[in-house]
């Protein structure tokens, strides 16, 4: 009896057993409302006592063990939750949930809140088998009026990139970002500049077309930033380099600072050529042989590129500075720069002048000439008249050591000469003596005599100077006429006009004057030359006859044109009249035949 009650209790014990063994290792399984004990939404906060939602955070909480039919088969401290966005895979959430009265929660963080999400539970069994129950709904994406309220901050753009479209346009492209409606693109030479910006709506495309002309050989920086209603994402931000033009160095400026023998030259290279880092030079000196070149490297932490000579130069020399860019896609043109080495001179540079010189010929021409002066840059020559308190003037500049110009008849001048050496200028160093210009005496300066009045046996004249002498003062004339001859002090005259006797009206009046400080006398002049008759009409008596001629001229060439057409006119009537037997000879020829046409029927 007790061996059978004792093998019963052992019979019942293994059935526990094996019921306990079983339901442990069972996978776990769902009741039909399990999803009543599961809560998905997005994260509410309380912001200045309003309650709003936060689109990029999603809370889910759920109670596992009214969830599962098995609860002794569940390992509670393994639950999981994996989360999935619209064309993307699960993604596991590696945060641990807070448990609190049977109650899981997780928080998920950094959600695209513009796409639906999907959520689903994974369920662990103590021996290791799993299960995930999915939430039935479907976590819909909030509208862009939601998210721009919630104060939603895109991301930034990412893979911003820059190609040449076409026709010098610029293709800037970007991968999209999440949730933007709308993308800024701004771009600015990175030199400094006007910034420019464009907005666009966000599409498939995610690209914008820079159709502006943008300068060549410079750097830009180019900013694209998404944005959603107000919210702005980070900017993302690149530079590029537009090509260059061949003769792009025209745009160099370098400041050279020669001494008497090396140069140092500097330029603005990211200033004027942003897109060029590199640039061959070299030194080379008027007819003579270049220096080698030297590469010469941007340094972007120096606001200049600076070039140093590295042979001795000789002093007092043109040179040339020879700059060419290097370009890895355009070969650069090369351009020269010119500069003058200095002088080796302490000596007073003034001094250096002496013995300044001048002679004026019988043609009025002034010629200066001076010592010539080793290094000099050029000469300016000066002039000043012979009064007191006159003040110099220049009257023009040389590299030569003399200088000619025309002298103005009748005046009298001092002149000086000023050196200039490595830009520096010296004091001008002028004659002790004044040059006087003689009178002009040639063919051309004759004065001229106008007769004024002829009557009741009187002539009266006036003798004109010539415009060269215009200068030139009268100290008298001189005047001969039938057999008489005369001095006249021009004071005497009134109005300049002189009247003498003569006999007849054909008589002829010869003149000369003499100016005052000079032992000359101009030529003759004889009232029988052609400008001896007073001229009355000015421009227009000299104008008149052309005009007359002109007229007449296009008169006899209107008229050639007329009878041309006049005889083309008429040939061709008569080739009518004459197809029509209309012509005087047709109407005779016509006439004749009749009558011999009537003789014969008689």
């Amino acid at each position: 009896m007790r061996k059978t009650m004792k093998g019963n209790i052992m019979l019942f014990a293994i059935v526990i057993l094996g019921l306990v063994s079983s339901t442990q290792s069972a996978t776990p399984s769902f009741k039909d409302n399990a999803d009543d004990f599961m809560n998905v939404g997005f994260k509410k906060t309380l912001r200045r006592g309003i309650r709003i939602q936060d689109f990029t955070k999603l809370e889910v909480e759920a109670r596992p063990l009214l969830m599962v039919n098995d609860v002794l088969s569940l390992n509670k401290n393994l639950v999981t939750l994996e989360i999935k966005a619209v064309d993307e895979d699960w993604k596991l959430v590696t945060t641990t949930p807070s448990m609190r009265g049977g109650v899981y929660k997780w928080t998920v963080s950094n959600l695209e809140p513009c796409v639906n999400h999907n959520v689903r539970i994974w369920f662990h069994s103590l021996d290791g088998s799993q299960n995930f129950f999915m939430y039935p709904a479907t976590i819909p994406a909030a509208s862009n009026e939601e998210i721009s309220a919630s104060g939603y901050r895109p991301h930034k753009p990412e893979d911003v990139k820059v190609s040449d479209y076409e026709l010098g346009e610029i293709k800037v492209s970007w991968t999209p970002s999440s949730c933007a409606n709308m993308y800024d693109v701004t771009y600015q030479k990175v030199a400094g500049g006007k910034s420019v910006s464009f907005q666009g709506a966000a599409s498939n495309e995610n690209s914008f077309i820079i159709t502006d002309e943008l300068d060549s050989c410079s750097e830009y920086e180019i900013r694209v930033t998404a944005a959603i209603g107000d919210e702005y994402s980070e900017e993302n931000i690149i530079t590029f380099s537009t090509p260059p033009e061949t003769n792009a160095v025209e745009r160099l400026e370098p400041i050279m600072q020669a001494t008497q023998n090396s140069l140092v030259s500097r330029w603005r290279g990211f200033e004027k050529l942003s897109c060029i880092s590199e640039y061959v030079v070299s030194v080379c000196k008027q007819g003579a042989k270049c220096s080698e070149s030297q590469k010469v490297e941007r340094d972007d932490s120096l606001q200049f590129i600076e070039f140093k000579s590295e042979v001795n130069l000789e002093e007092c020399s043109e040179y040339t500075l020879n700059i060419k860019p290097v370009h890895s896609e355009v070969d650069m043109e090369e351009k020269e720069f010119k500069f003058r080495t200095k002088s080796n001179s302490n000596e007073n540079v003034g001094s250096m002048l002496f013995p300044v010189q001048a002679e004026v010929d019988d043609e009025q021409m002034v010629t200066v000439s001076w010592n010539q002066v080793k290094c000099a840059n050029h000469y300016e020559v000066f002039q000043k008249s012979n009064e007191p308190e006159e003040e110099w003037e220049r009257v023009g500049t040389t590299e030569e050591n003399f200088f000619t110009k025309k002298g103005v008849p009748c005046t009298e001048y001092k002149y000086g000469v000023k050196v200039t050496i490595d830009d520096e200028e010296s004091d001008i160093v002028d004659l002790d003596q004044s040059i006087k210009i003689s009178p002009a005496l040639t063919i051309l300066d004759h004065p001229a005599l106008v007769i004024e009045e002829k009557s009741n046996g009187s002539m009266t004249f006036i003798i004109n100077n010539s415009d060269e002498n215009h200068h030139c003062k009268v100290e008298k004339y001189h005047i001969k006429y039938h057999t008489e001859e005369v001095y006249i002090d021009p004071l005497t005259l009134k109005d300049g006009k002189i009247t003498v006797s003569v006999p007849a009206e054909s008589t002829e009046i010869q003149g000369r004057i003499k100016f005052y400080g000079y032992d000359l006398w101009t030529n003759w002049i004889s009232s029988d030359s052609p400008l001896r008759e007073k001229q009355t009409g000015g421009t227009i008596g000299f104008l008149l006859p052309v005009i007359i001629g002109s007229v007449i001229a296009v008169l006899v060439l209107i008229l050639l044109i007329f009878l041309v057409l006049q005889k083309k006119k008429s040939q061709v009537k008569y080739d009518t009249e004459k197809a029509k037997g209309t012509t005087e000879e047709s109407k005779k020829l016509n006439k004749q035949m009749d009558e011999i046409i009537n003789s014969e029927k008689s």
